[in-house]
Parts: structure tokens; sequence; C-alpha cells
């Protein structure tokens, strides 16, 4: 078997994906593609009920306004991941689909 690591590798067909903060990693021809759709739907709900709280925080003046610096910027770093993980799980969905 063979193992392969680098930045922007394809995705190939037919191949599990686990998304790990920024990392990517794909399983190749060990996939039930039904499975597969339904992991990555539970996933992306997860990551969609991570960020309506987030963005309802960051919506809020008084929280914006009132709240240390730091406490804000973590908070929109982590409103980013979670963007980054949800643009990432939809591609993979859409990918399955074709």
């Amino acid at each position: 078997s063979d193992f392969t690591a680098g930045a922007d590798l394809q995705k190939p067909a037919n191949a599990a994906t686990s998304i790990v903060d920024d990392i990517q990693v794909y399983v190749h021809d060990v996939i039930d593609p039904q499975a597969e759709r339904q992991r990555l739907e539970k996933q992306k709900e997860q990551i969609e009920s991570g960020l309506k709280p987030l963005q309802a925080k960051l919506g809020n003046e008084n929280f914006v306004s009132r709240a240390k610096p730091e406490v804000v910027e973590q908070a929109r770093e982590k409103l980013t991941q979670l963007q980054e993980q949800l643009e990432t799980v939809d591609r993979h969905l859409a990918e399955l689909n074709n």
C-alpha cells in the first residue's frame, strides 16, 4: 500500500474523507458512497450547529464592543475555521453526487 502526503493533493474517486482542523485525510477505495454521504451530512450538521452561536455572538454589537479583544478574535478565528470546514464538507458532498 502507498502513502502520499502533501499540500493541494486531489481527492481520489471513492475515497473516504476526514477533516480535522485544516488537515484532510483521504482513504482510497474503501467507502460505500451512501454511507460516506451520510457521514458527511452528519459532520455538516455538527459544523453548522457550531457556526450558529458564533455568528450570533459576533453579530451582537454588545459582545463585540464589550468583550476582551482576544476573546472576540478567538471567536472570529473559530468562525473562519468552521466556515472553511463547511466549505470542504460541501465540496466533498458535491463530489460524491457526481
